[in-house]
């Protein structure tokens, strides 16, 4: 899965249309408040991808998380556990 970037978003191009996770840079800080990926693709680790690049591109940017988004509070879960 190849993860590209447009302003304010991180996306997935998928045969169903664009998978996405949707942010803001305010100040230090991404906050990161909608993950949508088309209902065929889903259960695919299509978003779990995008996380996890967010995440990354956050780290390499010295910015810290703002999580607004129900997946992202449940994949920080699970990582926690």
């Amino acid at each position: 899965m190849k993860v590209k970037q447009r302003k304010g978003e991180f996306f997935i191009s998928t045969d169903h249309g664009d998978a996405f996770l949707k942010y803001r840079i305010e100040g230090n800080k991404m906050v990161i408040y909608e993950t949508i990926v088309p209902p065929e693709e889903r259960h695919k680790g299509i978003a779990t991808a995008l996380t996890e690049y967010a995440f990354s591109f956050a780290d390499k940017n010295n910015l810290s998380i703002v999580d607004e988004c129900s997946f992202t509070t449940d994949y920080i879960k699970k990582k926690a556990s």
